[in-house]
């Protein structure tokens, strides 16, 4: 008893200071979850020792492009997932490969967040149903990776922290590292070729084709256009551009996706219940080309 009521209290400071060093404004009620959340898992994960330092080792974290797409490739082979597949799975291949877990939050004011408590290393997501909900997994995979040689520790971005938007370099970092996690260079260059050549494109990359490449990955349009440009395959400044356009012209680019008729997004495994089954599931993989088949309607549109 005195030993749970030393957790919550220890873990509502971290919470608590975590909170305040990113100026986000947590009520009680935001971190009382947080804290459940924790206690939830400390009573019922399966706790292993974390094999994190097999990516990274203490002092090698300097937010550079180079080592996010370095730390990416590493989780991946890890992982045992080959550079041209889909991350749907992403929660269960962390607790099977990491014992890292993935807890679904409720919260407005904060998009994410990671800790390290008792030495169980957990990420926080919040509305992962949503198009950035496994962007906002992959994001804190590298928050937590720069924790991961320290004691008990948490860290929290707040809900403005979305892609796109001006940050800090080791908030760039971050999502440098999910941006080559989830769509790696050559699963991109084969999505694309083998969208252009369903949907007879021709000439320069156009936003629907992008739209079916961000249904393939789990991941929003703007991800896809940053992945593109990273590549060289847009100019700079394209990605943003584009999503404003789209934003203009059709409201988003979800709504543009619709207005094309694509077929709906696949959902990502968040549940707490097949995360902590993961010890005991087979990973289900999916490979490129049937994602890619998937997409039943092929539109010409082109703006």
């Amino acid at each position: 008893m005195e030993e749970s009521t030393s957790l919550k209290y220890q873990t509502r400071l971290l919470f608590q200071s975590a909170a305040e060093r990113r100026g986000i404004p947590l009520s009680d009620r935001a971190i009382d979850e947080l804290v459940e959340k924790v206690r939830y898992l400390s009573l019922t994960g399966k706790r292993r020792p974390s094999r994190f330092q097999m990516i990274s080792s203490p002092g090698s974290f300097r937010p550079t492009n180079q080592l996010a797409a370095l730390l990416a490739e590493r989780l991946r082979q890890l992982m045992t997932v080959s550079d041209a597949e889909p991350l749907f799975n992403l929660p269960v291949l962390l607790v099977k490969t990491f014992s890292v877990f993935t807890v679904p939050i409720e919260q407005s004011d904060i998009s994410g967040g990671c800790a390290i408590i008792g030495g169980m290393p957990m990420l926080f997501v919040s509305k992962m149903g949503d198009v950035d909900g496994l962007f906002r997994c992959a994001h804190q995979i590298a928050h937590v990776l720069a924790l991961s040689n320290q004691a008990d520790t948490a860290s929290l971005d707040a809900s403005q922290n979305e892609l796109g938007r001006a940050k800090s370099p080791y908030e760039h970092f971050a999502d440098n590292v999910a941006l080559n996690l989830l769509v790696p260079t050559r699963g991109l260059g084969i999505a694309l070729r083998q969208t252009r050549k369903l949907l007879r494109a021709t000439g320069p990359l156009g936003d629907v084709e992008l739209l079916h490449v961000a249904r393939i990955f789990g991941v929003s349009f703007l991800a896809v256009c940053k992945r593109c440009e990273q590549a060289k395959l847009l100019p700079e400044g394209g990605a943003l551009a584009l999503n404003r356009f789209l934003k203009e012209k059709f409201g988003s680019a979800e709504r543009r996706a619709e207005e094309l008729d694509l077929p709906p997004r696949l959902s990502a495994s968040f549940s707490i219940a097949s995360i902590l089954a993961a010890s005991h599931e087979v990973r289900e993989t999916r490979s490129l080309e049937p994602a890619i088949g998937r997409q039943k309607h092929v539109h010409k549109d082109r703006y």
